[in-house]
């Protein structure tokens, strides 16, 4: 979930600095590839008969910090303009590809049922990212038309429901790097 976060604020902030519109972006997280470089090589190379060091769960523990920090600052509002609208479209499809993909990495690790489920589902989640691609770039050529921004439109208020959810999600994620877990 840390490295889909830190997707999402990469994926967000690319659409904002694309897409021309009005109000200001939000602040730039310091060394944000950095971040996806160190939670990324921590995943492709974590041992299950090793875990987690005591460090790597402090360093992972203020990179949640780092998204709490940025995600309040890129929460999705009813009232958005177009360019919030999309940023923060595609910026949760691609936080959902990134998901499924780790989740099926870390089945392969632990429960190859969830991850063969996992993997199922990867296609369609990079195919949403994909389609929120092009209409970003279309966005960004003012060339989106009006089925687009009513597709753009029902997208968007389910993104903003599912936002509620991304505190106690980060909350969760930090249980989980010491050992513990949340009842739903």
């Amino acid at each position: 979930m840390l490295f889909a976060s830190l997707q999402r604020i990469f994926v967000y902030d690319k659409v904002i600095a694309r897409v021309p519109g009005i109000g200001p972006a939000p602040a730039p997280v310091a060394d944000l590839p950095d971040l996806l470089d160190r939670s990324g090589t921590a995943i492709r190379d974590f041992d299950p008969a090793v875990g987690l060091s005591e460090t790597e769960v402090t360093e992972f523990e203020g990179m949640l910090e780092i998204v709490r920090g940025a995600m309040a600052e890129r929460t999705p509002r009813r009232d958005a303009p177009l360019r919030e609208r999309l940023a923060a479209i595609a910026s949760s499809r691609y936080y959902d590809q990134h998901l499924v993909d780790g989740l099926a990495h870390w089945g392969s690790l632990f429960n190859p049922d969830v991850a063969d489920y996992y993997r199922q589902q990867a296609l369609p989640a990079r195919n949403h990212a994909r389609m929120l691609s092009t209409l970003v770039a279309a966005g960004g050529n003012h060339t989106l038309t009006a089925g687009d921004v009513a597709r753009l439109d029902a997208w968007y208020g389910v993104v903003v429901q599912a936002a509620r959810r991304i505190p106690g999600d980060l909350a969760g994620a930090a249980d989980m790097l010491r050992g513990r877990s949340r009842k739903r």
